[in-house]
């Protein structure tokens, strides 16, 4: 893996390296580790819906199998 022209597992080797320009370096494996987590994030995101609206189905077809009605979608209520 490269960030801001470096490799990463060279730089891990010999943490004494002299970075030509340090500043654009961290701001670079920032940018990277961010966009990591955003997609990591968006991956656990996409599992979480497609679970629920599995659960959802699920519900959906035990009560239509069962002659109920479906249950209502779940509800946030806010108290004042």
């Amino acid at each position: 893996m490269v960030v801001g022209g470096i490799y990463i597992k060279h730089f891990l080797k010999d943490p004494t390296f002299d970075l030509a320009d340090p500043l654009s370096f961290l701001e670079q494996l920032l940018l990277k580790w961010f966009a990591d987590i955003e997609a990591q994030l968006s991956e656990e995101g996409v599992a979480v819906a497609l679970a629920a609206q599995a659960e959802g189905d699920a519900a959906a077809a035990a009560a239509k199998e069962a002659s109920l009605p479906a249950p209502p979608p779940s509800e946030v209520v806010v108290l004042s």
